[in-house]
């Protein structure tokens, strides 16, 4: 705040200020005091009159800047006042604590968001495809048509089904244990009475004509299947090979034979014929 100092002008000095004190020729002692008195009197009230116009400026002035002083103090007790309401504000808040149905609303997110992390968390987790048995992992080999004259699709290569989406079920690999070997052979109907689990069977594979690889039944087919090449039926059996026979890689193809006990070369040579006969005339008897 600047403060404003008036200026007053100077006083102009009074005659009776006059060194001078020898009385007026042609006048009396008391009508040259009466005079002197008269001219005091009119330099006192000219002085009030300046007095008073000084004063008028002084009060002027000072309710000017007191207005201006008064403006910045209300605009400052309106601030404080502010910053008192939001700091009560912030204070109730604190000592009332949060609402009931603000912390109901709180923990129902927290468990939503709980499941969606969950479920995303298994969703990356099934991403990473793992192997039930230990082995080799190579490419997964199309089915066999059963048309014949169809050309078997070439098995894709595991690098070119990455970012390929699968569905579930669907073969994405093959897992092969080269410890334990086991080699499918298809079986005819009419000689499969003679086969059981836990027999030997004697492999020959096209790759190696020269190695005989010795194995054992390990299952039979529980239902027959259709051989569209000879219009049979035939059954499939499961030979599990020693542990010699890691030469052997997947889907070769050779001969097997199966040894089903001992039996007169006359049986051997009649028992085709023999069940021929039984089966196709049987309703004649």
């Amino acid at each position: 705040m600047t403060g404003r100092t008036p200026v007053r002008p100077s006083r102009k000095p009074h005659r009776s200020d006059c060194s001078s004190s020898a009385p007026i020729s042609g006048a009396s002692p008391s009508s040259a005091g009466a005079l002197v008195s008269q001219e005091q009197l009119e330099e006192s009230q000219h002085d009030a009159a300046l007095e008073e116009k000084e004063l008028e400026t002084a009060e002027a002035e000072l309710q000017i800047v007191s207005a201006d002083d008064l403006g910045e103090a209300r605009q400052g007790l309106a601030v404080s006042r502010r910053q008192v309401e939001e700091a009560g504000a912030k204070l109730k808040l604190l000592l009332a604590g949060s609402r009931p149905e603000a912390v109901e609303a709180i923990a129902a997110s927290l468990t939503r968001f709980e499941a969606q992390r969950q479920f995303l968390a298994d969703q990356v987790r099934l991403t990473a495809i793992r192997s039930p048995t230990t082995g080799v992992v190579g490419a997964a080999i199309p089915p066999r048509s059963k048309d014949s004259t169809s050309v078997p699709a070439p098995a894709p290569r595991l690098g070119e089904k990455v970012s390929e989406q699968v569905n579930k079920g669907d073969l994405i690999a093959r897992v092969f244990d080269l410890n334990r070997t086991t080699a499918e052979i298809t079986v005819s109907e009419k000689e499969i009475a003679d086969v059981k689990p836990g027999q030997n069977v004697v492999l020959i594979a096209r790759t190696y004509p020269d190695r005989a690889l010795a194995g054992g039944v390990k299952t039979v087919a529980p239902a027959a299947d259709d051989d569209t090449d000879l219009a049979r039926k035939i059954f499939r059996v499961t030979i599990e090979m020693d542990g010699d026979s890691q030469l052997l890689k997947a889907e070769m193809t050779g001969t097997a034979k199966i040894f089903c006990g001992s039996q007169s070369i006359w049986s051997v040579l009649t028992r085709r014929f023999e069940r021929y006969v039984r089966v196709e005339f049987w309703s004649w008897w």
